[in-house]
């Protein structure tokens, strides 16, 4: 699963702000990576990775305000959902009586975030639990569940120099046995 990389969602707030030329912009960084492992009867039978970036980009602007999303970090992209939040905030008529944004601020550490399983992928998965569905194969019963872990982070950034982040992990698994003979 990814590491957390501030200073890679760093550059990319910075270049949303040096594209804004000035304007009061919010930047929310959200990714996620993780896997997910499903068995059934005895086999591994669905092993996945997932990868997402998205990209939140906030404009403030006379007390109206407007959001875009996007899932790319390029210069092009960014520059597009800035110019449709240009457009956004324009069409507005009236302050929807969206506050200023904050200026920095200091934050407490969250501890949600276990390495062992930001480090894991669908085959190391699927290797550890390959021999504990032939054990459970061997003494006549059927197994079927899931494996997933999932690593998340979010980073916000604005123009007036706020900084936060936070990353977690989680780790779920499921499992249903099956025995139709006498006693294992």
């Amino acid at each position: 699963l990814r590491v957390h990389d501030t200073e890679r969602y760093r550059k990319i707030a910075e270049k949303a702000f040096r594209l804004g030329q000035g304007k009061q912009l919010e930047v929310t960084l959200r990714e996620q990576s993780g896997f997910l492992t499903r068995f059934a009867k005895n086999g591994i039978h669905q092993n996945g990775f997932r990868d997402t970036l998205k990209i939140s980009i906030r404009m403030v602007e006379d007390g109206k305000s407007a959001r875009v999303e996007t899932t790319q970090n390029s210069r092009a992209a960014l520059a597009l959902a800035l110019e449709r939040l240009q457009a956004l905030i324009g069409s507005r008529k009236e302050s929807d009586g969206e506050p200023a944004l904050l200026s920095k601020q200091r934050y407490h550490a969250v501890k949600d975030f276990d390495s062992k399983v930001a480090h894991p992928s669908p085959l190391v998965s699927a290797q550890a639990l390959a021999p504990i569905l032939d054990k459970i194969k061997a003494r006549g019963a059927e197994a079927s569940g899931y494996e997933s872990a999932i690593c998340r982070h979010v980073y916000i950034a604005n123009s007036k120099g706020l900084e936060a982040w936070h990353r977690s992990t989680a780790f779920r698994f499921g499992l249903t046995l099956r025995y139709s003979g006498a006693e294992p």
